[in-house]
C-alpha cells in the first residue's frame, strides 16, 4: 500500500500500518544481524573443532611412535570429524594410513 493510499484510510489504521512497517523493517535488520552472528559462531565452532582434532591427532600419533608432533600436519585429517558428543571419528584409520604411507616418521620400536 503506497503512502498516498495510507492517507485515504482512517487515521488509526494508517498509523497502525506505519507502525507495522517500522516493526517489519526492525525485524529484517535484526534478522540480518542474527544471521551474521550465527555465521561468525559457525566459523568459530569449525576452527575450534579443527584445533581439537589437530591436538588429538598429535597426541594419538605420538602414542603410535611419531617422532615429532609437527609431522602430523602433513597427514590428511579432512575425513576426521568431531561428533556433537565430543567423540572423534575416523582418526585411527587416518593415523594407520599415515603410518603405512610414511613409516620413516615413526619409531621402529613402537
Amino acid at each position: 500500500m503506497s503512502e498516498r493510499n495510507l492517507n485515504s484510510l482512517p487515521k488509526d489504521a494508517s498509523n497502525y500500518i506505519r507502525k507495522l512497517r517500522i516493526e517489519c523493517r526492525d525485524y529484517r535488520v535484526a534478522n540480518k544481524e542474527l544471521s551474521a552472528a550465527q555465521e561468525a559462531l559457525k566459523a568459530k565452532l569449525q576452527a575450534m573443532q579443527s584445533r581439537i582434532i589437530q591436538a588429538e591427532a598429535k597426541a594419538r600419533a605420538m602414542g603410535e611412535g611419531l617422532t615429532h608432533p609437527d609431522w602430523i600436519g602433513i597427514a590428511d585429517l579432512s575425513e576426521v570429524t568431531l561428533t556433537d558428543s565430543g567423540e572423534i571419528v575416523g582418526l585411527s584409520e587416518v593415523i594407520e594410513r599415515f603410518k603405512a604411507k610414511k613409516p620413516h616418521l615413526f619409531r621402529r620400536d613402537k
